[in-house]
């Protein structure tokens, strides 16, 4: 285009000018307006308001607050915080704790209230306050709520109310917690909401108002694994293109070289930084290997490793991250201070006691154990990759695993503290309307595919090979359709995908239950069955052995028993929906015994536990329940008796925790009958054993057949350390098993169905995440070398009945081969009361005489020394 005439560029000058002569002339007007003002009215000055300080009694109420936060008492908290007495001193910060608080122990509903009366009352919901309550969206799995949230927070014109990077990182974790899922008519969660949240990051990022809004190492962190977890590779290599140039960290572009020990003098913050990128890469390079793609696999597992070894080498510089003595887990280096995401020296001594010390030493030992596990995973995936095909890599063998051994149904990150309640009367409408959702066969399976088709990598699956199937054109235009994360799969679509899989026939029965036949039948394409099997495996699919792994974490643990038991079939259940894609990669990308064939015996599902158990399993299925050190409600709940006490008598007070009354009685009943099925739950923290007995005895006062203790014989190496009496229903003490609930301590072996591996016991790694966690000596109340176990089976008519074949084994076992702690006043065997002396007052005569003795002994005693000397 041509320039515009000289003249017209000098008419617009000289306009500018004028306007700005203009404003100084009515700025000076202004001014002497208001100083003549002044003069005449001096009383009238206003001055802008200082800030005031806050008073004794509000420190003191949020130091309380904060206090029984810290320990998820919630009612004691709201109680506190709604007393009449505190209506001088509340204000925006107690309730930011208060909600805290609700979002911490799972009553989101509860932190909204707080939330509508500080809007009402005109108190200003701060920023902290609004990212509290995001925080409880994302725990309990309501993105779509989460993502309202977060958008009127980007869309407020004020700048106070605006999202900061923090409120960015809790909704991403989030969208971790909680796959894709249908939800009012839209899909939220997952990789949609991630995305979309995203977006909005970068619109804020352009604005003035929103300097808070700059993505850090963990936001990209998040992002880039929900894309790899939903196998986008593309974009999540443009991801990792970003984060670069976004933290301009020297040492990112030395990642795929082997140079990278030139950039070990990096500071101490490029730390944070480096963990990400590795943890991306090792992310990426999963993404990979599950598409078949070992080239691009191996590099990105390499390039991770290349980042571990700069991180540690620059920490081991900079005195940050230093060895840990693996036989006592003490650390030599200096101490972090703020746990994950604040790796930062510190100028006080590390050598300083007290609980906060110990906090930063668990800091530094879960950082080195996390490094840990990324160098472990990364080498794993180089090993697959050197290794010979197993199988043919196609995308049909990838769908097909994906539809029949991976069933999601909800997610997020702890247990809700609806799932303790024992009754729903007074569930809202929306959730009564939540529950007809979840119990409606049609709108599950529509919501399956759904979570698989965005989050899991269903639609990169298909996507591979639409040119190989007629079938998948129609699935091609449906996924440019919802390419913009507005749709939901339909019953048309689904058809399709079950045809381009060879698989007519859905998982979940029209009764809401799995058919967990159809499970576990061979697919096609895997060589791990010979075809002369098949059949077979199909008329025996009903006599294997059911077992089932509540908390399943990562996986390791339920994949390491499942390659040592191919004859049994194994259900991992998780709420987390990234754990989830973490065991269900492990199940594919096995390099057991040098073969990399998929394990066909293992079903991956991503649930809450206590729902998965009542509405998706049948009664009288299952033959063992494992619970494998679950996570306590809090590390400090449990340390008095009356919150011990509280978990017995009043179901309100139970905390939210996965092991609670409610789920127990469901996993009894999912049990086989008549001594069959089994309860194995092993802990590695005393107190919170404690509570889950006490939880026990509740169950079975409600109802005494459900389950009965499981003793162990003298041969089995386990030792009763504690006991908890069991009553039935009308308060008299039950006979069989002893009459009591049994803490055992031990080492978990074959007696309680827990097998190791060769190869890790020569190596001596651990079954799972806590196995290594174990020796590194992190966590306060964790032991380091003690486990404790809890074992129930059901109730057998034929033997519990009388209770004396029961009685009379435990009787024995406690009298030559058990050591009962019997200073705790449960700790005694059945019909055992502890003794009291008789309380007899001696006459005064023989009160005289003992003291006569007693004089006459000490004399003697003296006149001896005396002779001596």
């Amino acid at each position: 285009t041509k320039a515009p005439p000289k003249k017209y560029i000098q008419n617009n000058i000289q306009m500018a000018d004028n306007k700005n002569q203009n404003r100084s002339r009515n700025r000076r007007k202004r001014q002497h307006s208001d100083d003549r003002n002044n003069k005449e009215h001096p009383a009238k000055k206003s001055f802008s308001p200082k800030y005031q300080p806050p008073s004794d009694a509000a420190l003191a109420l949020s130091a309380s607050l904060k206090n029984l936060s810290s320990k998820k008492r919630l009612r004691e908290t709201l109680n506190l915080y709604n007393d009449a007495s505190n209506d001088d001193v509340r204000d925006s910060h107690h309730g930011s704790i208060v909600v805290d608080c609700c979002a911490r122990c799972g009553a989101v509903e509860e932190g909204e209230k707080i939330i509508q009366n500080m809007k009402e009352s005109g108190m200003q919901v701060s920023v902290q306050a609004n990212t509290a309550l995001l925080k409880g969206y994302a725990h309990s799995g309501q993105m779509a709520k989460g993502f309202e949230l977060y958008a009127s927070m980007c869309h407020s014109k004020e700048r106070r109310k605006k999202p900061n990077v923090r409120t960015l990182n809790t909704l991403l974790r989030g969208c971790l917690w909680t796959a894709a899922a249908q939800s009012d008519s839209i899909v939220a969660g997952g990789i949609i909401t991630g995305e979309e949240a995203w977006c909005m990051s970068v619109q804020q990022q352009k604005q003035k108002s929103a300097v808070m809004m700059q993505p850090d190492s963990s936001s990209y962190e998040y992002s880039i694994t929900l894309l790899c977890q939903a196998l986008w590779y593309e974009e999540a290599e443009k991801r990792i293109a970003q984060m670069k140039d976004a933290l301009n960290n020297p040492t990112m572009n030395a990642y795929h070289q082997n140079d990278h020990h030139k950039n070990a003098d990096n500071d101490e913050d490029n730390q944070n930084d480096t963990e990400s990128v590795a943890v991306a890469l090792a992310s990426l390079a999963r993404a990979y290997a599950l598409l078949g793609k070992r080239k691009e696999a191996s590099k990105n597992a390499q390039g991770a490793l290349n980042a571990i070894d700069a991180m540690i080498i620059s920490g081991k510089q900079h005195n940050q991250v230093d060895d840990v003595d693996s036989n006592n887990g003490k650390s030599r280096g200096a101490i972090a201070k703020g746990g994950k995401r604040a790796w930062k020296r510190q100028n006080k001594d590390a050598s300083a006691g007290g609980d906060e010390s110990r906090r930063h030493e668990s800091n530094i030992l879960f950082r080195h154990h996390r490094l840990s596990e990324l160098k472990l995973e990364a080498l794993s995936i180089l090993e697959l990759c050197q290794q010979p095909l197993a199988t043919e890599e196609s995308p049909r063998l990838l769908a097909t695993f994906l539809m029949k051994r991976l069933l999601y149904f909800s997610g997020g990150g702890t247990t809700d503290i609806s799932a303790t309640r024992e009754n729903d009367k007074d569930a809202n409408q929306n959730q009564a309307e939540e529950k007809g959702k979840r119990l409606d066969p049609e709108f599950v399976r529509q919501n399956m595919i759904t979570s698989l088709w965005w989050s899991f990598g269903l639609s990169a699956a298909v996507g591979r090979s639409y040119s190989s199937s007629a079938a998948a054109l129609n699935m091609q235009s449906s996924r440019e359709k919802n390419s913009k994360a507005c749709g939901v799969l339909t019953k048309k679509d689904r058809i399709a995908l079950r045809e381009f899989t060879d698989d007519t026939k859905s998982v979940l029965s029209d009764d809401g239950h799995i058919d967990f036949c159809h499970v576990f039948s061979p697919i096609t394409g895997s060589s791990t069955i010979a075809s002369s099997d098949t059949i077979e495996k199909e008329k025996d699919q009903q006599k294997r052995p059911l077992n089932i792994e509540l908390g399943a974490g990562s996986g390791d643990w339920i994949v390491s028993q499942a390659r040592a038991n191919p004859s049994q079939d194994y259900v991992s259940v998780e709420l987390r929906a990234d754990r989830v894609a973490q065991t269900f990669s492990k199940c594919l990308l096995n390099t057991s015994s040098g073969s990399n064939a998929p394990l066909e015996n293992i079903c991956c599902v991503g649930s809450e536990c206590g729902s998965f158990l009542r509405e998706r399993v049948h009664d009288k299925s299952v033959s063992t329940v494992f619970v494998n050190h679950p996570e306590p409600p809090t590390q400090t709940y449990g340390l008095d008796e009356r919150d011990i006490s509280s978990a017995i008598s009043l179901v309100d007070d139970e905390p939210a925790h996965m092991l609670n009354s409610k789920t127990l009685i469901s996993a009894a009943k999912c049990l086989k009958p008549d001594g069959q099925g089994k309860l194995i739950i092993v802990t590695d923290n005393r107190w919170y054993a404690r509570l889950i007995c006490s939880t026990l005895q509740k169950v079975m006062k409600i109802d005494s057949k459900l389950l009965a203790p499981l003793v162990f014989d003298k041969n089995d190496n386990f030792q009763i350390i504690e006991t908890f009496p069991l009553f039935g229903e009308d308060g008299r003490r039950l006979s069989y098993g002893g009459g009591n609930i049994m803490l055992w301590e031990g080492k978990p072996s074959n007696a309680i169905g827990h097998v190791s591996s060769v190869e890790q016991t020569k190596a001596n790694a651990g079954t799972s995440y806590f196995d290594r966690l174990w020796r590194t000596g992190a966590g306060t109340h964790a032991e380091v070398k003690k486990r404790f176990v809890i074992a129930l089976r059901t109730y057998d008519e034929g033997i519990d009945r009388d209770g004396s074949e029961s009685l009379l084994k435990f009787s024995r076992y406690q009298n030559k081969h058990a050591i009962i702690n019997r200073s705790h006043p449960r700790n005694y065997a059945a019909g055992e009361e502890k003794k009291k002396k008789p309380n007899k007052k001696k006459s005064a005569t023989k009160q005289q005489r003992r003291n006569e003795r007693r004089l006459a002994k000490k004399k003697a005693m003296q006149e001896s020394s005396t002779k001596n000397a």
